[in-house]
């Protein structure tokens, strides 16, 4: 740990009150012990295999740990399990981080998304999220809104006369998918 991060080299080097260096005396953190040992078994990978999965606050709480300590070692990984996390189900990670007003995180889970195509994507979309924050399910609604109006399908069919006299039929059908990276960008809850 002490080659791994600056803050813990410095608390572990820090004098006793008779001037000597001491392991023994208590440190006292504001992180729950669940996070501080994420952080701490991130330094010994190995050791991660036999856990069980976190949950999303533990995972998040482990990466910020990592910055806040300055721990390099392990945070790639922290981050990725945070990811997978994620990736695991992006609805409960977006009610997640709409009840912690995280609006990072929600983009992160907005990107993760996936919506059917169909005339119940919008039911769907309000049953899967509907523990998150009322502003924060509506901004998202409306960013994924389905409708005509918002330009997401769009069907044409044309009559043509060629050259020579004969005629054909040209239905041309084009459905635009919701790009989740473009929602998570503009994604602005009130």
């Amino acid at each position: 740990m002490l080659t791994s991060s600056g803050f813990f080299r410095d608390i572990f080097s820090l004098p006793d009150t008779h001037g000597v260096s001491s392991p023994n005396q208590p440190i006292d953190l504001d992180e729950p012990a669940d996070v501080i040992e994420r952080v701490l078994h991130g330094l010994y990978a190995s050791r991660l295999n036999n856990r069980s999965d976190p949950s999303l606050e533990v995972l998040q709480a482990a990466v910020r740990s990592h910055d806040k300590f300055n721990i390099d070692t392990g945070l790639k990984m922290a981050e990725e399990a945070l990811h997978r996390g994620i990736t695991k189900d992006p609805f409960a990670a977006f009610t997640y981080a709409s009840q912690q007003g995280d609006l990072d995180l929600g983009r992160q889970a907005i990107r993760l998304i996936r919506l059917d195509s169909g005339e119940n994507r919008i039911i769907k979309l309000w049953s899967m999220m509907s523990d998150a924050k009322p502003s924060w399910q509506l901004a998202l609604a409306d960013l994924v809104d389905p409708t005509p109006s918002r330009n997401y399908f769009v069907a044409v069919h044309c009559d043509f006369v060629n050259k020579n006299g004969s005629s054909s039929q040209v239905s041309i059908e084009t459905r635009c998918e919701i790009d989740m990276n473009r929602v998570a960008a503009k994604f602005e809850p009130n």
